[in-house]
């Protein structure tokens, strides 16, 4: 006898007790049929549940008085086509005996002296499809025991008459309309049970991965608060470092000998008032300068590139004798520039946004002079009296700048040298009164009016001032 692998130690283990069994893991139809052919006694069969075309199969093998079948003999059985009374007519009919066992659950075919299955099948055509189990065994003392053991069941069975058939055959019909009914209405209950169910376990999905989408975010955002807190952290120290630099750096570059203290006043203009820098010492002059001992004079009227030390704040200041009238944040030089052989404009943006973390006082925002070259490239730097300086290169996006950006990498020092020069040159506009007012570069406000002490140094020849908060 050939057996499966995965039962080959229980079967060993069984012939050790002198028992020999087959294990079937599917339907055992074919077994019954091949042991019930060749039984010269009365065959019992033990199957709760009984439906064609299985049941007569197996008993198409053997004459129909050596068949004693015990089922459930039950109306709702009939009734929800878990055994069907049609069956059980065509074999009375066919002169099978049929008994009915009241709790029977057990699955038995019973050929005494010669075989004995017991399992988990049916005579029911769904024995073919479900995952059955059965044990089978030709063993003589297993079928006795067998047969000894229901004894009792047979003496406890009631025969099943015709006339009981014939009667349950007369109402199962019209039940099992009305049972079929009832059943779609289950069967709707339980899609919608099913159905809702299935909804808020969807529903509970979206919730959890909504949760967890927003757990993400808050952990990202954290994250990021973390690094923005860490970099902006990074920034101040930074600037605070170049305000350092720059507040030495005043004290490094030729510088006059003397100075000019003085502080933002609002005066009459015209019909109204205007603010402006004025020497506290009414008869100091802000054209006449001394720098290494010899005299140097500004051009009134001019605008010169101005630097307060204690923000880092840069403005093109218009000078007069008396006073700092008008300031400007940015500067444009429309004589172009010639760069790494190619012409470009120059613009120069003052940043008076007061960040603490902005670590650039000025931006260097360069034009290409071809007219289909829209876009531009800017560069934020920091002047701290030694010259001007950037931390790193921003992505060049066209072509034109692309090439720049290389030259200016490989040719930093170059590069500032003669963007210094434009820087620092002083220049006088057409129209005078154009910029910001004093307030806009010196601290200023109702209730404070401080004090600023004014320079002029030079730096590659080019004069420019520097204010120092008092």
């Amino acid at each position: 006898m050939s057996i499966s692998g995965k039962h080959f130690i229980t079967h060993i283990r069984e012939r050790q007790m002198n028992t020999d069994l087959d294990f079937y893991f599917r339907s055992v139809v074919r077994r019954w049929k091949s042991e019930i052919g060749i039984a010269g006694d009365v065959v019992y069969i033990f199957s709760p549940y009984i439906t064609s075309r299985t049941a007569e199969t197996v008993v198409e093998v053997i004459a129909p008085g050596q068949v004693k079948i015990f089922t459930l003999f039950s109306i709702e059985n009939f009734v929800n086509g878990s055994s069907s009374i049609g069956t059980l007519k065509k074999l009375s009919d066919r002169g099978v005996e049929l008994y009915h066992l009241e709790n029977l659950h057990a699955k038995l075919v019973v050929v005494p002296s010669k075989f004995v299955s017991i399992g988990s099948q049916n005579l029911t055509n769904r024995g073919h499809h479900n995952l059955e189990t059965t044990v089978v065994s030709n063993d003589e003392k297993a079928v006795s025991k067998a047969l000894l053991e229901i004894q009792d069941w047979i003496s406890a069975a009631t025969f099943i008459e015709p006339e009981d058939i014939r009667l349950a055959f007369e109402k199962v019909d019209k039940l099992q309309k009305q049972y079929q009914v009832l059943r779609n209405e289950a069967a709707t209950i339980d899609t919608q049970i099913r159905n809702e169910k299935e909804k808020r376990a969807e529903e509970r999905k979206i919730r959890r991965q909504q949760l967890e989408q927003i757990k993400r975010e808050i952990e990202q955002k954290q994250q990021e608060d973390l690094l923005r807190t860490e970099r902006e952290k990074q920034l101040q120290e930074l600037r605070r470092l170049q305000l350092l630099r720059l507040s030495q750096n005043a004290r490094l570059v030729p510088t006059a000998q003397q100075s000019v203290i003085g502080r933002v006043n609002e005066v009459r203009s015209g019909s109204g008032w205007l603010k402006t820098f004025q020497p506290n010492d009414r008869t100091a002059n802000l054209l006449d300068w001394h720098v290494n001992g010899e005299k140097l004079t500004l051009q009134d009227k001019y605008r010169y590139p101005c630097i307060v030390t204690d923000t880092g704040k840069i403005g093109w200041i218009r000078v007069n004798k008396s006073r700092i009238t008008f300031i400007g944040n940015s500067i444009t030089w429309t004589n172009p520039i010639r760069l790494n052989g190619r012409r470009f404009k120059i613009v120069f943006w003052a940043n008076w946004n007061g960040n603490s973390t902005q670590t650039s006082n000025i931006t260097v925002v360069i034009h290409s002079m071809l007219e289909w070259v829209t876009s531009r490239f800017e560069i934020p730097c920091f002047f701290d009296l030694s010259g001007l300086t950037f931390e790193e290169l921003p992505e060049a996006e066209h072509h034109e700048f692309v090439a720049l950006n290389e030259w200016i990498s490989s040719n930093p020092n170059d590069f500032l040298s003669i963007v210094r020069s434009r820087f620092l040159t002083p220049f006088k506009y057409t129209e005078n009164l154009t910029g910001k007012e004093a307030d806009a570069l010196f601290q200023y406000n109702w209730n404070w009016k401080p004090n600023y002490r004014l320079r002029v140094s030079l730096l590659d020849g080019h004069p420019f001032l520097v204010a120092e908060l008092e």
